[in-house]
């Protein structure tokens, strides 16, 4: 389990973008004790879905599309063929080796 600062220096999000995704049901995100005001774990599945993202959103896009790339990439083994993902009329990215 990762705290937020240990996200936000893995990974270069922002705690409010953690939050905010979090909220949004991207990440799971569990309060150490339910309510407001009380911190934040994060899983091994996050930090990997959060580093996904980031590189997306680095390479231009928006959080929404890089969420949707994202979890159409986890969903698949990329080890072998890649994923081939539409971002386009005639543009595709192709993911292979994460």
């Amino acid at each position: 389990m990762y705290s937020t600062r240990q996200m936000t220096e893995r990974t270069g999000a922002t705690g409010r973008q953690l939050g905010s995704w979090s909220d949004k049901g991207w990440l799971s995100g569990q309060a150490d004790k339910p309510g407001t005001g009380h911190h934040r774990v994060w899983s091994e599945d996050d930090l990997q879905t959060v580093t996904l993202m980031m590189r997306f959103i680095r390479a231009g896009f928006s959080p929404g599309k890089s969420w949707k790339f994202t979890s159409v990439i986890k969903k698949r083994d990329t080890t072998k063929e890649g994923v081939r993902i539409r971002i386009g009329e005639d543009m595709w990215i192709i993911v292979r080796g994460l």
